[in-house]
């Protein structure tokens, strides 16, 4: 049976640029940077990078790169996994300077880990497609800098497209405005 996982992206890219014909001229184009725990199937320290543009007035959509250190525990210390997300982010104001945000898309991860057979060792690289979403909370410190936190909750699918796994961080760090309207 065919996977309707590559249809769905398709889609969700579609709406995407669909929405962004009706965006108004703002290009507030933001870097952030994170760090966070994982626990569940993954577990421990990890760092993200990303970036993200504006889609609506208060759509966004972001692009995360995310490295899990040790994802395997104390069990596989030498694991690592690299995970990339594409998210739709919705932006809701609290306050003149807090706001909430709510995420969700697909996500893809390569997962390297070591097997054992027959006393020898040998690197396996995984590779898993699925869906994360998550929310959280942003605090602008001055006119481009904001500080976040949150928890996102990511699972992969297996060939019937059943949950096989799931994983749920927690997070911190710093969001940047890099391109802001009026800017000379």
């Amino acid at each position: 049976m065919r996977s309707k996982q590559p249809f769905l992206l398709v889609i969700f890219i579609l709406v995407l640029f669909i929405i962004q014909l009706s965006a108004d001229d703002r290009r507030e184009i933001s870097i952030m940077v994170g760090a966070g725990t994982a626990a569940s199937n993954f577990k421990g320290l990890f760092i993200d990078i990303g970036a993200e543009i504006p889609f609506a007035k208060r759509f966004y959509v972001q692009g995360m790169l995310d490295y899990y250190f040790s994802p395997g525990g104390s069990e596989k210390p030498d694991d690592s996994a690299l995970g990339i997300s594409l998210y739709g982010v919705l932006k809701v104001p609290l306050s003149e300077r807090w706001g909430l945000f709510i995420k969700a898309g697909p996500n893809y991860t390569i997962h390297n880990t070591t097997e054992t057979a027959f006393g020898v060792s040998y690197p396996v690289r995984n590779t898993y497609k699925g869906i994360g979403g998550g929310l959280g909370l942003h605090y602008l410190f001055g006119h481009r800098l904001y500080l976040q936190v949150g928890g996102t909750v990511k699972a992969w699918f297996g060939e019937d497209n059943s949950t096989e796994n799931y994983w749920i961080k927690a997070y911190g760090g710093f969001r940047y405005l890099i391109g802001v309207k009026g800017d000379q």
